[in-house]
């Protein structure tokens, strides 16, 4: 299991330079690689003359809460209730 943070492209627009970067790893959780590209985002926004950064690539979080029928009938609550 390794990390591997490569220079992916460079581009100049408009007097702008855009810089790409992949952050992966074979093996390595999910999270672990939204660490390391936070990591690495932070300290290139420390870096003078730095404008703006983003990440992507990256699926949006989600919570999934499962809850038996019965509870919602119990709490007298609908499907539609417990979705909100």
């Amino acid at each position: 299991m390794g990390l591997l943070l490569r220079f992916a492209s460079a581009i100049l627009i408009h007097f702008y330079i855009l810089y790409g970067f992949t952050v992966s790893g074979e093996g390595v959780p999910l999270k672990t690689l939204k660490q390391v590209a936070r990591k690495v985002k932070d300290d290139v926004r420390a870096m003078p003359g730095i404008s703006q950064i983003e990440l992507s690539g990256f699926p949006s979080e989600e919570i999934e809460i499962a809850v038996r029928e019965d509870d919602l009938i119990a709490y007298n609550l609908t499907r539609l209730q417990h979705s909100r």
